[in-house]
């Protein structure tokens, strides 16, 4: 599965690509909203993303709503400090998961899954 990760923290981005790499995931990283829409106009659509909720400029939130333009349903984990009802709300429907931080790659791969599982 390909995956498209950001976050504009660079550790957490790191460490979210490497999880996913290890679970034999093809990785695409952007730093934002206008680094990730680059990356899907330079390699195609993702499988699915991964994306921050709050990030400067362009949220989570907002990228996945451009992003479900091209693809309505597109699998989506959100990581985030703090979910609250609001957030929820601006999700489209579709596939969409949430992990909260800090979290492990044990964490990661489990809700990978499920949003996979719900997604097919």
């Amino acid at each position: 599965m390909q995956m498209l990760v950001v976050d504009d923290d660079l550790d957490v981005q790191d460490m979210m690509a490497a999880c996913l790499r290890t679970n034999g995931h093809t990785v695409l990283v952007a730093d934002d909203a206008a680094d990730a829409l680059a990356e899907v106009e330079r390699h195609g659509m993702p499988d699915a993303v991964v994306l921050n909720v709050a990030m400067p400029g362009t949220d989570g939130i907002t990228l996945l709503h451009q992003l479900r333009q091209r693809v309505p349903n597109l699998p989506a984990l959100f990581i985030t400090g703090f979910w609250n009802s609001a957030d929820h709300i601006r999700v489209s429907s579709g596939s969409v998961g949430c992990l909260s931080k800090p979290f492990t790659c044990a964490d990661m791969f489990q809700a990978v899954r499920e949003l996979s599982a719900t997604a097919s």
